[in-house]
């Protein structure tokens, strides 16, 4: 491949010919339009490391570097749209001054022309004078956003109510024709925000609201087709979910009804576009968790399901996780493409059979059973036999999970069931009929407790599996 140094002076010779004269280089006599594409791809920031982070982590010398190499690049830098929407705003420059910050969103936002951006204001770079002088500028494109995250930390004492004004003032009213996403990370949000209601292009939420006292900015919650919300108030967060008849992918985080307030919602509801389901509930009474979810909402699309409870630290003896299998297996007869299902201590042992009875099309299955634990019924339930006339749970299960399961099993049982169901390629290849379950892709134990583990004999047969593909992690302190 050739190198840049090459494509711009490919004799070695830092822009200068035998005559000592400067020379034209091959990137100089490329066409205008494929020098702003290089320009633009080569300054693409990375991308995010995680699933939930839209920030971008070009630098502000990045773009302004090209502006600088000769005034035909500059020319071409500047008239380049995209260039110059690839950082968030307002744009920041270290070290940080309010002027410099104030000129460069200035300069950025002209240069940029008409293009979406995104806002990301956030305290622990932004104080609240800072944000009072920024925020004009920014308003001033509000038609232009495309994406807003708002991250301020009631810990670190900082509020902004510059920001605050500005929604109360009614200044931000119908202005977001172009926005898509939106993040608050703000337990401090003022009450009644209506200025994002009238977006008609949002279809992400991602509000992190972790206060019984927080409110949520009014949203036009059915045209919302991603939904991530965490919120003390599970009356809210069931609320919300409701009025949301478009998603396709939705996650709660919240906490348990206490006992004196009984969840409120009559029949059913469905939601059909619905495919992805996460609820997560911190137990702090004896109250309702999940149920209400599971009994109240239809979601006949559903292909992957998560739930989870986790004990408020430190815990109160009187605390009951009351028993949901019957409610649960009602939910999955009324969602039967569930693929993926994840279950942290929610569940007991002996409930999975059931489970798995009312998952067929079931492909992945990931526990994490720290409370509970799982025995040998489970892995001998999942066993296959050729020449029985039944065929095992879950007979479409490819990946297998285990997390903090214990070791109240007998090592055997866990292999027999590993060998049951994987063949290599050979041996598919010899087969007079194809087996009726499918082949594992992968199986994982983990366990971060001191456990007896296992012998070297399992180990040994882990790792001739792995040798023919199949990919297998054990991973035990011990």
């Amino acid at each position: 491949m050739t190198s840049l140094n090459q494509v711009f002076n490919p004799e070695g010779i830092p822009g200068r010919g035998q005559d000592g004269l400067t020379q034209p280089t091959p990137i100089h006599e490329l066409p205008y339009e494929l020098l702003a594409d290089i320009m633009h791809l080569a300054l693409l920031p990375p991308r995010p490391t995680k699933a939930n982070d839209s920030r971008s982590f070009l630098r502000f010398a990045d773009v302004m570097v090209l502006c600088r190499v000769c005034s035909h690049w500059r020319q071409i830098a500047i008239q380049t749209s995209q260039l110059w929407v690839g950082l968030d705003f307002p744009i920041t420059i270290y070290p940080k001054d309010a002027k410099t910050t104030w000129n460069a969103t200035k300069t950025f936002l002209e240069r940029s022309d008409s293009l979406p951006i995104s806002v990301f204001l956030y305290d622990f770079v932004w104080k609240d004078d800072e944000i009072a002088s920024i925020l004009p500028l920014l308003v001033g494109a509000a038609h232009r956003w495309r994406a807003l995250h708002l991250h301020f930390n009631s810990s670190r004492g900082t509020y902004p109510r510059a920001l605050d004004r500005a929604f109360e003032s009614g200044m931000l009213e119908a202005r977001f024709e172009n926005l898509e996403t939106i993040r608050v990370d703000y337990p401090n949000l003022a009450d009644g925000i209506t200025a994002f209601q009238l977006a008609p292009r949002l279809r992400e939420a991602i509000m992190m609201l972790r206060r019984r006292s927080s409110h949520v900015p009014i949203l036009p919650w059915a045209q919302l087709t991603r939904l991530h919300l965490e919120h003390d108030s599970p009356q809210m967060c069931f609320d919300i979910l409701a009025s949301c008849k478009s998603l396709v992918s939705a996650s709660v985080l919240t906490d348990q009804w206490f006992d004196e307030d009984a969840p409120r919602f009559s029949g059913t509801s469905s939601l059909n576009h619905l495919k992805v389901l996460s609820i997560s509930v911190m137990i702090r009474s004896a109250g309702a968790h999940v149920e209400p979810f599971l009994q109240h909402f239809t979601l006949p699309a559903l292909t992957s399901l998560t739930l989870c409870l986790r004990l408020w630290n430190p815990a109160n003896d009187d605390w009951f996780i009351s028993p949901f299998l019957p409610v649960l297996i009602l939910f999955l007869s009324r969602s039967p493409h569930i693929e993926e299902l994840r279950l942290y201590d929610c569940v007991f042992s002996e409930d999975l059979d059931d489970i798995l009875q009312h998952t067929p099309n079931l492909t992945a299955l990931h526990l994490d059973m720290e409370s509970t634990g799982i025995f040998d019924d489970f892995f001998e339930a999942l066993q296959y036999n050729s020449e029985a006339d039944s065929v095992p749970l879950a007979p479409k299960l490819e990946v297998l999970d285990l997390y903090n399961v214990g070791f109240e099993f007998a090592e055997e049982s866990f292999k027999k069931m590993i060998c049951s169901r994987w063949w290599t390629d050979v041996e598919l290849g010899e087969m007079t009929a194809p087996p009726r379950v499918a082949r594992w892709k992968h199986i994982k134990y983990r366990d971060d407790h001191e456990l007896p583990g296992f012998s070297e004999e399992f180990e040994k047969e882990m790792r001739r599996l792995s040798s023919q593909g199949l990919d297998a992690e054990i991973h035990y302190y011990g």
